[in-house]
């Protein structure tokens, strides 16, 4: 039997289906794009900050991270904004600018989770939906139709299995995909702002010595 062939036999429940596997395509390719786009390596990018601040262009590096995509840019920015006023203050505002930025980040990733765990659900009433419509069509003929007329209800019942299965399946690991460059993502934020903490903190004294 062909793909389409076996599409031709899921049935309805082939419709709810094909929309929940379009979604998490759609919906895992969006993220996919938005988190390439705003990973950027953490490490050149802040020791340019570093050296823009050594040389007294606050200004200039504010500008940089306005330029800059990613939630890297976006505390750099923040930290650079709020640089003369106490630590305290600075590391509130940092880890606002944190719990910001996730929420963001996380935009239809846990969509993808739920449509991995209710695709195979979805396929598997369509199952049981196919073969009770099958056995109540053998139990409406004569007593000597042949077994053989159920078998098209039996294809239907387990090519819903099969695409609810594949759907699933798919979706979990785009859903792990997207998690694992998520992780790396936090990770650089936390490098960032411990990293920019330290600096600040020497300048600080740096300055409050001259």
């Amino acid at each position: 039997m062909t793909m389409i062939g076996l599409f031709k036999q899921a049935g309805y429940f082939l419709y709810p289906l094909a929309l929940m596997g379009f979604l998490s395509c759609l919906f895992f390719f969006e993220r996919l794009i938005y988190l390439h786009k705003g990973h950027i390596k953490p490490e050149p990018f802040v020791n340019g900050i570093q050296n823009l601040l050594h040389k007294g262009r606050r200004l200039e590096a504010i500008t940089l991270c306005e330029e800059t995509p990613g939630p890297v840019a976006h505390i750099v920015k923040i930290a650079l904004v709020y640089l003369q006023e106490p630590t305290t203050i600075l590391t509130e505002e940092l880890k606002k600018q944190a719990l910001l930025e996730l929420p963001i980040l996380r935009k239809h990733i846990d969509s993808i989770r739920v449509i991995a765990q209710l695709s195979p659900l979805l396929g598997l009433i369509g199952t049981v939906f196919a073969l009770l419509k099958g056995f109540w069509t053998l139990g409406s003929l004569e007593a000597y139709t042949s077994v053989t007329s159920l078998s098209p209800y039996i294809v239907s019942a387990l090519s819903l299995t099969f695409l609810g299965l594949t759907c699933s399946i798919l979706s979990y690991t785009a859903y792990h995909f997207l998690v694992g460059r998520l992780k790396a993502i936090l990770f650089d934020m936390e490098w960032t702002v411990h990293t920019l903490l330290l600096f600040l903190e020497q300048k600080q004294r740096i300055d409050k010595n001259a």
